[in-house]
């Protein structure tokens, strides 16, 4: 059976997208293909908005009017199974990717199959125990664990993730330490929420598990998934991680979602901290991290942000000038506690977002700004042969016009002087090859 793997969302849903063409790979009747090609497309889905469940379903549409069998993926399948059943889509969720064999035969055979229930991680087995087919290039991508230990009135994804299941800590860096020695020069460390990592006794905890990997041999970059504000709140914790952050195998990067600047809609989003809490968090960071990047998250528009509420959100976010802002518009999603309420008209939404993204898309063009004509060390991550793309020391991208060099391949480090910026990155002229 030819089978294609068609993979959307965050690095997260990536990493269970190697595990589903592992599962391809393992069996013999089956043999990963084209699109254009597949008899069954595996529709690796991401379910965390409204927007994209569209996407998704307008894939599943697609797929099937070119006469594409699909068996529908990742988290949708638990975010909206109603919808997808309304469609008659075969599914499997990221609990039951072991299934996938079994559901592509039945699928094969004309039926309709749904294993969506199923957990894969009890007994203390995770997914890096699994069958994986890693993808080409520099970068590797490690789950360090499954859910989170969250419960925020918004978010579908806990329903498709669940509750926190850390991964044993020695079959991380053992994981890590494959991908280094077969030449990946970028690690992402993911997970729904890398900060409570080891909060389900395991006796350890996410800076714990950096440390023992940075003392891995070879030469890596290690970039630091999402983490939320609760789990920073503890001194001890951001001082080891501050270490990590200033050691040279690790991006000084951090992405810390902090969706309201309202004191108040933080509580009605069951998010376990304050304003304050976020900006004091930020400020040692900052002053602790040389050129630390930001990047957060802002849900605009939450059933209980007013005008004054939302207003506080463009104060804060001014104050703290983060790098990134990632704005998302509020849209109820299924089985939620903020599904309930009664949501802003588009007209607000559309408003409040647009006027919140000159704010911020103006922070991030000044923070860019400031590293102009500085020198910076640069890891090559694609080379066109016309134009290089790059992550510097705190993973800004950055773009390197030089046929001369069209080379130089993925993985190797350079020096470059900064000549121009952008909002979402910054261009550079080669000084020196390392």
């Amino acid at each position: 059976m030819k089978v294609a793997v068609d993979n959307y969302g965050c690095t997260r849903n990536k990493s269970d997208g190697e595990l589903i063409k592992g599962q391809i790979e393992s069996q013999e009747d089956f043999f990963e293909t084209s699109i254009e090609d597949a008899d069954v497309i595996i529709l690796n889905t991401c379910g965390v908005k409204n927007k994209t469940q569209s996407k998704m379903m307008n894939r599943l549409k697609r797929y099937r009017e070119k006469g594409k069998k699909v068996l529908v993926a990742g988290c949708l399948p638990k975010i909206n199974k109603e919808l997808l059943e309304e469609q008659k889509a075969s599914m499997v969720s990221p609990d039951t990717i072991d299934k996938i064999p079994k559901a592509l035969r039945k699928i094969s055979d004309g039926k309709n199959p749904i294993y969506i229930d199923k957990e894969i991680n009890s007994d203390n087995k995770s997914k890096l125990e699994m069958k994986r087919k890693i993808e080409k290039g520099i970068t590797g991508i490690v789950p360090i664990s499954d859910g989170c230990l969250g419960n925020c009135s918004y978010c579908g994804v806990k329903n498709a993730r669940g509750n926190l299941k850390s991964y044993p800590e020695e079959k991380i860096i053992n994981e890590v330490n494959k991908l280094i020695e077969n030449g990946k020069k970028q690690i992402y460390l993911t997970g729904q929420d890398t900060g409570c990592y080891g909060k389900d006794k395991r006796k350890t905890d996410f800076p714990q598990l950096i440390q023992k990997i940075i003392k891995l041999k070879g030469e890596f970059k290690i970039r630091i998934g999402m983490m939320n504000p609760e789990h920073l709140k503890d001194s001890e914790i951001r001082e080891k991680l501050i270490q990590s952050l200033n050691n040279s195998k690790i991006y000084n990067f951090l992405h810390i979602p902090v969706q309201s600047g309202s004191n108040k809609v933080l509580e009605d989003m069951n998010r376990r901290y304050t304003v304050e809490e976020f900006k004091e968090i930020i400020e040692e960071f900052k002053r602790e991290v040389k050129n630390l990047n930001l990047a957060t998250d802002i849900i605009v528009g939450y059933p209980t942000e007013g005008e004054e509420e939302f207003q506080e959100t463009i104060d804060m976010v001014k104050e703290v000038k983060p790098d990134v802002t990632n704005i998302s518009r509020f849209y109820p999603r299924p089985n939620t506690e903020a599904e309930k309420l009664d949501s802003h008209t588009s007209q607000v939404l559309k408003k409040r977002s647009r006027k919140l993204s000159k704010v911020a898309q103006k922070i991030s063009n000044e923070k860019n700004k400031s590293y102009l004509n500085q020198k910076m060390e640069i890891m090559i991550t694609r080379n066109t042969g016309k134009m290089m793309r790059g992550r510097t020391n705190n993973y800004k991208k950055i773009q390197i016009k030089d046929e001369i060099q069209s080379n130089l391949r993925p993985g190797k480090k350079l020096k470059a002087k900064i000549s121009n910026f952008r909002p979402r990155g910054l261009t550079g002229k080669i000084l020196e090859i390392m």
